[in-house]
């Protein structure tokens, strides 16, 4: 396959997991009675009404970040770098395999594990990827890490938990579409 074509093919596989992401628990949000998104996490979303649909979400996140890292290791990238989104992506498939219904511990050690290990990659990957070391690319990586920090310590001090979750979430959705369509150009 040409690479041209591959590069077309892993954005198209990133913005679809967002999408997809973005689709179910949006969907998931309106189904369930009762349910607050400005005061409950997401990860909520599991324990309601067809709440066994919120692993397709997690799946979908997880199959994007594991998009970006082939395209980051195809790229060139340090392996310690390119590899980290992938990691991200076997946290958040964790994540949906061991709902909050059947360990929260698990399932929180996962969502808190792939978001560090995807704030580790916006940090590094301007210094470690020639495609990324514009100022442009610094101020976008730095600044959605600043940002899903900010958003994730907020929480519950400034902003509404699930207020919160859903802007580092959004944030980190954004990220990674970018991260796709510059390496796809």
């Amino acid at each position: 396959m040409k690479p041209g074509m591959r590069q077309r093919r892993t954005r198209l596989a990133v913005i679809t997991g967002v999408a997809l992401f973005l689709g179910v628990v949006l969907a998931l949000t309106l189904a369930q009675p009762g349910y607050d998104a400005q005061n409950q996490l997401m990860s909520e979303l599991a324990l309601g009404r067809h709440g066994q649909f919120l692993v397709i979400a997690f799946l979908a996140l997880a199959a994007a970040a594991g998009a970006v890292s082939l395209s980051l290791l195809s790229h060139g990238a340090p392996a310690a770098v390119g590899l980290l989104p992938a990691m991200a992506g076997a946290a958040f498939a964790g994540a949906g395999l061991v709902s909050l219904g059947s360990s929260i511990e698990t399932h929180v050690f996962f969502v808190a594990a792939a978001f560090i290990l995807c704030g580790l990659s916006m940090c590094l990957l301007p210094m470690k990827v020639g495609a990324f070391s514009g100022w442009r690319y610094r101020a976008v990586c730095w600044g959605a890490c600043a940002a899903m920090l900010f958003a994730t310590a907020l929480g519950g001090i400034a902003l509404s938990a699930g207020v919160a979750q859903r802007l580092a979430a959004l944030t980190l959705l954004a990220w990674l579409v970018l991260v796709a369509w510059r390496l796809s150009r």
